[in-house]
């Protein structure tokens, strides 16, 4: 036989052997690069009684005022930074001047209120979902109120 012309017979590698290379793949960058990494937006203490909410107060740098402005109008405000010394990411540059004393993370800022208003505003928001699903043709006898709540009604022939 020539040189070249034998060809080597190799088995190929079976769908576990792939899965074991890739998990120790994964394993060997893990205990290399110790991913251990937190998200500098998660908030682990919430004071009781309240809920917080990541309000996007600017886009790439461009300022979003109204969106932030609704927020207030809704019962938000900002939390101080002495509530989560942790998260103050202290700006140097002093580019975001207004939002000293508040927690402010790439154009995203803190924002609280009490778990009550929350509560008001999605049972408001529930309602007015349900009124405009229930004067939707075709959903007649399918949303029925009950004790001033709306659900749905199981027997309702469906049309769809």
């Amino acid at each position: 036989m020539q040189k070249g012309s034998e060809r080597e017979i190799r088995e190929a590698p079976s769908r576990m052997d792939i899965e074991r290379e890739r998990q120790e793949e994964i394993a060997r960058i893990n205990k290399t690069y110790r991913m251990a990494w937190k998200s500098p937006l998660d908030v682990d203490n919430i004071p009781e009684g309240y809920e917080y909410f990541w309000a996007r107060e600017s886009l790439q740098g461009v300022p979003d005022r109204n969106r932030v402005d609704g927020l207030i109008k809704r019962g938000w405000s900002f939390v101080p930074s002495s509530w989560h010394p942790e998260l103050d990411g202290s700006d140097v540059l002093n580019r975001h001047a207004e939002f000293k004393g508040y927690i402010y993370n790439q154009g995203l800022i803190l924002m609280k209120r009490p778990i009550e208003f929350g509560d008001r505003e999605r049972a408001y928001i529930a309602n007015h979902n349900m009124m405009v699903e229930k004067q939707m043709p075709g959903l007649e006898g399918f949303i029925q109120p009950v004790e001033g709540k709306f659900v749905v009604n199981e027997g309702a022939n469906r049309s769809f």
